[in-house]
């Protein structure tokens, strides 16, 4: 099975989020499929409770967010996670090899169970003011300028807590998942 499952969600409704157990399969958004240009400028929008962590992870990162740029590497894109021995998190983002950059951040993923953080990326591939900014709880955590480029994926999916169709990489609850087609700051 999936093991995925629905949960009460931060407002404490029944049957609201989605429950990621261990070994789970993919949350992924085809977001082709409501508008293509969500791989170079957007505001991404989620609310996250923490549990534990899943068995996969990319390099030393464990994604709450992944977004491909379709090329060849796992870290080619966007990735929002944490690290593996600090649980810090870590925004990462390539074009190619060598091509982009890794940050790790001063804060850490809430250890927390029944504790909700919300999470919002907003980002610009596109013209001269490029960059990658990063808010938690409301506060924003990183803004980064982008000296590369992402080119236009041909897998048109966004992952959440995990990077590809069967790879988990964090374990509990994700709620209220916004995609937007601007940058919400």
């Amino acid at each position: 099975g999936t093991n995925i499952s629905l949960s009460s969600d931060r407002n404490f409704e029944n049957n609201k989020a989605a429950n990621l157990g261990a070994n789970h399969t993919k949350l992924a958004i085809n977001y082709g499929n409501i508008d293509e240009n969500l791989s170079q400028k957007a505001s991404i929008s989620f609310w996250h409770n923490h549990n534990s962590y899943g068995s996969n992870i990319i390099g030393s990162n464990r994604p709450l967010f992944y977004m491909s740029n379709g090329n060849s590497s796992y870290h080619e894109g966007v990735v929002l996670g944490c690290t593996e021995s600090s649980n810090k998190l870590r925004l990462v983002s390539y074009e190619a090899p060598n091509v982009g950059f890794a940050n790790e951040l001063t804060h850490t993923v809430p250890s927390s169970n029944n504790a909700w953080t919300h999470y919002v990326i907003s980002y610009n591939f596109t013209g001269t003011n490029r960059f990658i900014k990063v808010y938690m709880n409301g506060l924003l955590i990183t803004n980064k300028p982008l000296t590369h480029n992402m080119p236009i994926p041909t897998n048109k999916k966004m992952y959440f807590l995990g990077w590809t169709e069967s790879n988990n990489s964090m374990i509990g609850k994700i709620d209220d998942i916004k995609l937007f087609n601007e940058n919400m700051y």
